[in-house]
This record gives structure tokens, sequence and C-alpha cells, in this order.
């Protein structure tokens, strides 16, 4: 009996006696390594996963992936996906995605998306886009978007959209777009839209468009739109508008409009259009937006309020200098001049006794001449 109670205790006890357990190893809360991979988590909060030759870092609470010889580091709160030789980083709060030999890089509250060897670089709060060996950067707060061979860069709180082989860069509060082959300068607060091998530039808090091999070009409170060949310039309140080969520039408060090959240039309060190869100037009270005003005074001798030429000289009623003998018809003294008036010498057959001092009028009466002037 003794030695079958032996076996007996021997079969029990033999089989787990000769079992080594080993002791298991803290989790790594979800690093996955696949295909001579490399997946590191330094973090318990967001898991890490790398698959064929891929690297994989992720010492921030959110999500890390990379794969096929792609490198996903993420050191932030948000997700870093890297697929086909990407470089993905992201160090913000935002998520961070490269897809095909591109880089995407966050370091911002937005999110970073970079696909077909373009780069996208967010250092704000809005998203950075960038397709088909594209370069999107955004440091503000607005979002950022490129396609196709461009570079959208975003430093404002507006949007910075490019596409077609174009620049789009936005510094200021309004949005920036560009497409075909165009550049869009957005600084100030309005929008700036360029298409089709045309530039756009806006400094000023309206807006800039331009359209068909054009420029737009807009420093004040106005709109500056060009169409076609054309060439818009505004530093005015106004607007400045050119169609068709057409040149619109606007220094003042009025709009400017020029159509078909015919140029527009306003410096004044009022309206200056043009249209079929004509030009059409407006220079009555100029006014320059963002520049020092004249300190001298308006009222000096021989200057009228509003006039821009020499003394003696008056402007018809497009603000071209007229000739200096273009006063009233039949004039008997055209060597009497004004004292500290420039305003045009009074019509033929007026009263006399209305003239002013040192001014003879045609057709007065002898009688009434004026002290120290003989008829």
């Amino acid at each position: 009996m003794g030695t079958k109670h032996l076996v007996v205790l021997l079969l029990l006890v033999g089989p787990f006696g000769l079992i080594a357990v080993e002791p298991r190893p803290e989790s790594d809360q979800g690093s996955v390594a696949k295909a001579n991979a490399r997946a590191e988590d330094e973090n318990d909060s967001g898991p890490s996963e790398a698959d064929a030759t891929a690297n994989a870092d992720n010492s921030g609470s959110g999500l890390s992936q990379a794969d096929s010889n792609a490198d996903a580091d993420n050191k932030g709160k948000g997700n870093t996906e890297a697929d086909s030789n990407a470089k993905a980083k992201n160090e913000g709060s935002g998520s961070s995605i490269a897809n095909s030999d591109v880089e995407a890089t966050n370091s911002g509250r937005g999110s970073s998306k970079a696909v077909g060897n373009s780069e996208a670089d967010n250092k704000g709060s809005g998203t950075s886009e960038a397709d088909n060996i594209v370069d999107a950067d955004n440091s503000g707060k607005g979002s950022s978007m490129a396609d196709s061979n461009v570079k959208a860069k975003n430093s404002g709180v507006g949007s910075s959209e490019a596409s077609g082989d174009v620049e789009a860069n936005n510094k200021g509060g309004g949005s920036s777009e560009a497409v075909g082959n165009t550049e869009a300068n957005n600084k100030g607060r309005g929008s700036s839209e360029a298409e089709t091998n045309s530039e756009a530039e806006n400094s000023g808090s309206g807006s800039s468009e331009a359209y068909g091999n054009s420029e737009a070009n807009n420093e004040c409170e106005g709109t500056s739109e060009a169409d076609s060949n054309t060439l818009s310039d505004n530093s005015g309140d106004g607007s400045s508008t050119a169609d068709s080969n057409a040149e619109a520039n606007n220094n003042g408060r009025g709009s400017s409009k020029a159509k078909g090959n015919a140029k527009a240039k306003n410096r004044g309060s009022g309206s200056s259009e043009a249209n079929t190869n004509a030009r059409a100037r407006s220079k009555t009270k100029r006014r320059n937006c963002g520049m020092k005003k004249n300190s001298s005074p308006s009222n000096s001798p021989g200057k009228s309020e509003n006039s821009e030429s020499p003394p003696g000289v008056t402007k018809d009623k497009e603000g071209l200098p007229a000739s200096p003998n273009a006063g009233s018809p039949g004039s008997s003294n055209p060597s009497s001049k004004t004292s500290g008036n420039s305003s045009p010498p009074s019509p033929s057959g007026s009263n006399p006794s209305s003239e002013q001092p040192g001014k003879s009028p045609s057709g007065s009466n002898p009688s009434s001449t004026q002290p120290g002037k003989s008829p």
C-alpha cells in the first residue's frame, strides 16, 4: 500500500514540479512592433504601433502609428500617423498625419496632414494640410491648405489655401486663396484671392482679387479686383476694378474702374472710370491711406486748398493742367494776376463793383479802376 501511495503522489506532484513558472512583465500599454519595426511607448495613456521597418515613438497621451518605413513621433495629446516612408511628428494637442514620403509636423493646437511628397507644418491653433509635393505652413489661428506643388503659409488669423503650383501667404486676419500658378499674399484684415497665373496682394482691411494673369494690390480699406491680364492697385478707401488688359489705380476715397485696355487713376474722393483704350484721372482731394499728411498749410499764398499745380495754373475737371491763358475770352489784361487767390477771373461784362483788388476785368468801366493801376 505504501508503494501505491508513493506512485500516486509522484503522479500528482511531479508534473507541476517540473514546470518553471516565470514572472510576467508589466504591460507596456499596447506597444506593438512587426517586421523589423521599433515601437516605443513612454506614456501609459497612449499606445504605439509600428509595421514594416517603421519607427513609432510615443511619449504623449495620443496614439502613434507608423507603417512601411515610416517614422511617427508623438509627444503631444493628439494622434500621430505615418504611412509609406513618411515622417509624422506631433508635439501639440492636435493630430499629425503623414502619407507617402511626406512630413507632417504639428506643434500647435490644430491638426497637420501631409499627403504625396509634401510637407505640412502646424504651429498654430488651426489645421495644416498638404497634398502632392506641397508645403503647408501654419503658425496662426486659421487653417493652411496646399494642393499640387504649392506653398501655403498661414501666420495670421484667417485661412490660407493654395492649389495648382501656387503660393498663398496669409499674415492677416482675412483669408488667402491661390489657384493655378498664382500668388496670394494677405497681410491685412480682408481676403486675398488669386487664380490663373495672377498675383493678389492685400495689406489692408479690404479684399484683393486677381484672375487671369492679373495683379491686384490692395493697401487700404477698399477692394481691388483684376481680371484678364490687368493691373489693379488700391491704396485708398474706395474700390479698384480692372478688366481686360486694363490698369486701375486708386489712391483716394472714390472708386476706380478700367475696362478694355484702359487706364483709370483715382486720387480723389470721386470715381474714375475708363473704357476701351481710354484714360481717366481724378486727383482732387488726394488722400494717401496710411501715409503722413503734408505739414504745410493749405492756404499758402499762390495756392488754392485743393490745388496741386504751381501758382497761376488752373486745372480742368479731370485734374489735368490747363493752359495759363484759359481764362475768360477777350481778356484785355492777360498780365494781371491775382493776389493770394487762385480763383479764375470773372467773365467779361461782370459787375465792376464786385471785382477783386489788383484785377482789371475785360469790358469794365474805366472810371472804376483799382488803386495803383491805370486803365
